[in-house]
């Protein structure tokens, strides 16, 4: 054979081995981007999940802990009326039985004033759970009052009753803020 044509077919071998190997890489590198788009958008997808996830669970997290912190303090005003109710039985002297007491309405007033649950309150977009904090606030307020009221036994029972009432509310509550949690 004449090296010419050996020069020719090597030369076009050449050519259409390099042609090929172009096409079967650009083909892989479209693949590539292809694949890496789809991961890039997944990955986008979930981190504007966890974004709309924090941005709506934080006002409710923080409406579950201030329902919470009222229950707490509801639960201590409850003891303390109580012993206050009971201070002969107990062996306290009625001045120091008023005297706790009295100091802790002052921690539930100051609580009520401080405006932190309030806060969580007003933050809140769902009107059921926004309703529902609400009562429990405006209960706790007259709960303090009654129970401010030491000469009156009658006071210090609607007192008992408003904070009965609402430590259902409150259960009520964390149960919307843990549904509406979930739902997110």
């Amino acid at each position: 054979m004449e090296t010419w044509a050996i020069v020719t077919l090597v030369l076009g071998a050449s050519a259409i081995s390099a042609l090929l190997t172009f096409l079967i890489t650009k083909m892989q590198v479209r693949h590539s981007d292809k694949r890496l788009e789809k991961e890039l958008q997944r990955q986008r997808k979930a981190e504007s999940r966890q974004r709309r996830w924090v941005v709506r669970s934080e006002p409710l997290l923080r409406l579950r802990a201030e329902v919470a912190i009222m229950a707490a303090k509801q639960h201590k005003l409850v003891a303390f009326v109580y012993r206050y109710r009971q201070h002969a039985r107990i062996g306290i002297s009625e001045e120091v039985a008023k005297k706790e007491l009295q100091e802790t309405a002052d921690e539930c007033s100051d609580y009520l004033r401080s405006g932190e649950f309030a806060q969580a309150l007003f933050m809140q977009f769902d009107a059921e759970l926004k309703n529902k904090a609400r009562e429990i606030l405006d209960n706790s307020q007259k709960a303090l009052i009654s129970a401010m009221d030491y000469a009156s036994e009658e006071a210090l029972e609607d007192s008992l009753n408003l904070i009965e009432g609402n430590t259902a509310r409150i259960t009520e509550v964390q149960e919307l803020v843990n549904k509406r949690l979930e739902k997110l």
